[in-house]
């Protein structure tokens, strides 16, 4: 087989970790008049007293679903009411307006055509270099989990996600009791108005399928984390691409909770960062019931810090960032070295891309057309080659991947008429080369170093291609491998929490995949895949719990604690990697160059690579949350880590401090810092480390960490700062505590929400709404009969709102909920799919702007009348009171007034 990269595209607002074409509205609602909620009670008892006190205050409310389980009471309901007025029902405990999600997605990647991708055939034979799914193995240490006979038999992981191919005999070839897929259901089928569940999972895209097989794959050649796990397929995206919203993931995870799932894994989401959402509720409560609860990080880290996945921000589901993997799948290919003196040895190479066509042996001849430009042993075409090779057709030009551009040695290979051409990595490149009309491909250092010794002592190279439709993957060294993924979504959370938690390889990863054919319902071409993102290191992560699992049992043995148990494990078991760079530290383009010895910060990796080795055999648990210090108003000094020595013998543990760079994660533009933008700093608080401290076997201990506030030089570049607390204990077990904070006062530094220049209004004219408006907010003037507001924002908020009130009402009369008696007329209700609950901020790449739409309606079913109106647009600020005028970011809006309203 030829292995062939799959490099994910941008996905809009929000992202789910793969490439789909623009999703459709996923629930038909009457524009602008009843809201989609999903509201919980606290507890099930009260729910139908709940519906009906909503149904008498609004009767043209209709409950949609009423959920009575211990998880999340409540229900699902659609409304003309706000989520002001609906909270102020008896028994409710909190409102969400539902909202969709999506596959996170890498912003700088695009994708290849799935018929590219060549399918492989069973019954591989053996070669020289190494297996691929063992070496990415080895860099984890589940390598030796395998080989303790651990591969995750009789664990059940739910795998929420977009579709799988269950018939992939990879995937078991089947679904139902003795398959590999035991069960599953399909929570959002049809096209975008069939909204009835159905019980197929079959794939719409190969996203599911993927993750699937880095969880559970197995063939001769190919072994997935956890290949005897039980896997329960939880399709929750629809037939052409449609999103799934809260409601569907929500009854996804209820459900994998029902069927004794031991793991949630899911790779779904959009930037979010509020753990009070109802996902991340939901999630903590499974783990406090025994499911382990695994999410994606997302792939948004090119918009720099506080930009994390929605849906693992809550304080106990497992937030998993990548980490480029060490290795990348390669085909093997055999080079005959025949030295000076005749003698003649082969070796298989593993190598990256090179489409030879019909070439099946040719010799390899060194670029090593030199015009002055030498750059040690490794030389460059810089100029167009002289003299040119003698049979550029059949010869293989060996050329070093460094020195000026791919596309510019492209332009000068094709000078000389060349059509083969094998570069080598040197340095940091990435092992990728470009789809053009030459045939390329690229092998790692070590192998470019062999094939250049034969070539510089005069000895003669010969590559040899064969049809490799049934050759197993192999390793490549990659070049970045280890380092953090510059795509992997940066923390914390709005309320400065930290997140991430753990790393896992995501970046260059090989898997099944499949794509389904839209036209016949029958044509499945099955192939595999590299892909990128933490849609790729959360089923790593999950793989290994399975490992963990497998070997200790689950909730059914070890009762509802093991969850958390194993997630403190997990968190405490990373490694310190490199901090993953968009332009080398030498680089000039790179503004704020970073330390070529600078470890990637918590805020990107958490605590850092996942080491299973630790988590399976390491006889120690740290039960400690990350320690989030917060920001300098609400500074939390001390932290309390609890240490369990599960071991035969007394354990002495020693703790040092492991400091970290700290960023300045604001521009002069007013907005956060992208990930170029990012400034590092040296930053770090003063620690007061407890004294070694002895435990007992199978007692605890618990010492106390205190922490002094570090002090920037300005805190209006909002330094942001992180590290880890290193236990060490006596036989060699080492782990860390990470912890975070913000050394600026976040609430007041966001005096104002939005960015210069916004929110902005425009207008656009849909004569069935029955509404004319003029306006005039902050002298954005015009005349329409739907209103448009735009805007972005610096901090992410709880709460947007557009209040109507008398002409002549003031702010100062401000009151929450706002009180008729002082001047309330009503509270708009914007579009169906508009976010007015729990919104990040502003993306800082490429200035993402978001939008709310109003017709006319105003919730509870009020028309408005003719006449002239105060209108306040708001946003709560961060850590705000909604009662608190001054916490509000209010847009200085001057006065609507409605020319025509609909005949009463």
């Amino acid at each position: 087989m030829r292995v062939k990269e799959l490099l994910l595209a941008s996905i809009g607002g929000s992202s789910l970790c793969f490439a789909i074409p623009t999703a459709l509205t996923t629930r038909q609602t009457t524009p602008g008049s009843t809201t989609r909620w999903i509201v919980e009670v606290k507890d099930a008892s009260v729910v139908d007293l709940v519906a009906d006190a909503i149904s008498k205050a609004d009767p043209a409310s209709t409950s949609l679903e009423k959920w009575k389980d211990a998880l999340l009471p409540g229900l699902v309901l659609e409304s003309t009411l706000d989520q002001a007025s609906l909270s102020q029902v008896d028994g409710v405990q909190h409102v969400w307006k539902v909202k969709t999600f999506s596959l996170p997605t890498p912003d700088n990647q695009t994708a290849t055509d799935p018929q590219s991708l060549r399918r492989r055939q069973e019954g591989a034979p053996a070669y020289e270099a190494e297996n691929y799914s063992t070496a990415l193995h080895r860099s984890t240490g589940v390598d030796k989990l395998h080989q303790q006979g651990l591969f995750g038999k009789g664990i059940k992981i739910a795998v929420v996600d977009d579709g799988f191919d269950y018939n992939y005999d990879v995937l078991g070839g089947g679904i139902g009791p003795g398959f590999k897929f035991i069960a599953g259901y399909d929570f959002n089928p049809g096209g975008p108005e069939d909204n009835d569940p159905a019980p197929d999972v079959f794939p719409e895209v190969g996203h599911g399928t993927h993750v699937s097989g880095i969880i559970a794959g197995k063939n001769e050649w190919f072994t997935g984390v956890a290949p005897e796990a039980s896997l329960l397929a939880y399709k929750v995206f629809g037939m052409n691409h449609r999103q799934p919203d809260t409601e569907h993931i929500i009854k996804a995870w209820k459900r994998a909770y029902e069927e004794g799932a031991d793991i949630i894994s899911m790779s779904v989401g959009s930037p979010g960062g509020f753990s009070d959402s109802p996902l991340n509720i939901l999630g903590d409560r499974l783990v406090e019931a025994g499911v382990v609860v695994v999410v994606s990080a997302g792939n948004d880290g090119y918009h720099g810090p506080d930009y994390i996945n929605e849906l693992c921000s809550g304080g106990k589901t497992l937030c998993v960032a990548s980490v480029e993997a060490k290795l990348k799948a390669a085909d093997p290919v055999v080079f005959t070295f025949t030295t000076a003196d005749g003698q003649t040895s082969n070796m298989t190479i593993a190598h990256v891309g090179m489409g030879a066509g019909g070439l099946e042996r040719a010799p390899v001849e060194e670029g090593s057309y030199n015009t002055g430009n030498s750059m040690g042993t490794y030389r460059d075409i810089w100029g167009t080659p002289t003299p040119p090779v003698a049979d550029p057709l059949h010869t293989v030009l060996f050329v070093s991947q460094a020195g000026c551009g791919m596309e510019q040695k492209a332009v000068n290979l094709r000078a000389i008429e060349a059509k083969y051409v094998l570069y080598y990595s040197v340095g940091v490149e990435s092992l990728q080369v470009l789809s053009d009309s030459l045939g390329n491909g690229i092998v790692d250092t070590a192998a470019g170093e062999a094939i250049l010794a034969v070539l510089n002592a005069q000895g003669n190279v010969t590559v040899t291609f064969e049809d490799k439709t049934n050759a197993p993957v192999v390793a490549a060294v990659h070049p970045r491998g280890g380092l953090a993924s510059v795509y992997s979504s940066w923390g914390g959370t709005n309320d400065l929490h930290v997140k991430p938690d753990i790393a896992a390889p995501g970046g260059d990863i090989f898997s099944s995949t499949v794509w389904y054919n839209f036209n016949t319902f029958v044509d499945i071409p099955r192939g595999w895949a590299v892909l990128n993102g933490t849609s790729m290191a959360a089923p790593y992560v999950s793989g290994i719990a399975a490992l963990y699992l497998n070997k200790y049992g689950g909730r059914d043995k070890n009762g509802p604690g093991i969850a958390q148990k194993l997630i403190d494990r997990i968190k405490s078991s990373g490694t310190s990697v490199p901090w993953g760079m968009e332009a080398r530290h030498d680089d000039p383009r790179n503004p704020n160059p970073v330390p070529k010895d600078a470890i990637a910060p918590v805020m990107q990796v958490g605590t850092g690579l996942i080491d299973a080795l630790k988590v399976l055999n390491y006889q120690t648990t740290l039960s400690a949350a990350n320690i989030a210090l917060n920001d300098t108003a609400n500074f939390v000094s001390t932290h309390e880590i609890v240490i369990t020595n599960g071991g035969s013998e007394s354990l002495t543990y020693d703790f040092t401090h492991e400091k970290q760079l700290g960023i300045e994660g604001r521009t002069t533009k007013r907005h956060i810092a992208n990930y170029i933008e990012n400034k590092p700093i040296s930053l770090s608080p003063e620690i007061q480390l407890p004294s070694p401290v002895t435990v007992a076997p199978g007692e605890s201990a618990t010492v106390t960490v205190a922490f002094s506030p570090p002090t920037p030089t300005d805190t209006s570049q909002w330094p942001f700062y992180n590290g880890r607390v290193i236990v060490k204990a006596n036989n060699g077990d080492e782990f860390a505590v990470p912890y975070f904070g913000a050394a600026f006062d976040l609430k007041a530094e966001v005096s104002n929400i939005f960015q210069d220049g916004f929110p902005q209004a425009e207008g656009s004219s849909i004569e069935e709404t029955g509404f004319e408006f003029q306006w005039n907010f902050a002298n954005n003037v015009g005349t329409a009969t739907v209103v448009e507001v735009d805007f972005k924002t610096i901090w992410g908020t709880r709460l947007l709102r557009m209040d109507l009130f008398d002409q002549n009402w003031q702010e100062t009369a401000w009151t929450w909920p706002p009180d008729s008696s002082e001047g309330f007329v009503g509270s708009a209700v914007f579009g169906p799919d508009d976010a007015v609950v729990d919104l990040p901020r502003s993306g800082s790449w490429r200035e993402r702007v978001s939008s709310v739409t109003w017709k006319g309606q105003l919730a509870g079913g009020k028309t408005l009348t003719e006449g002239t109106y105060t209108v306040r647009f708001a946003m709560l600020r961060p850590f705000g009171d909604p009662a608190a005028s001054g916490d509000w970011s209010v847009w200085e809006a001057e006065k609507l007034v409605v020319v025509r309203a609909p005949a009463a």
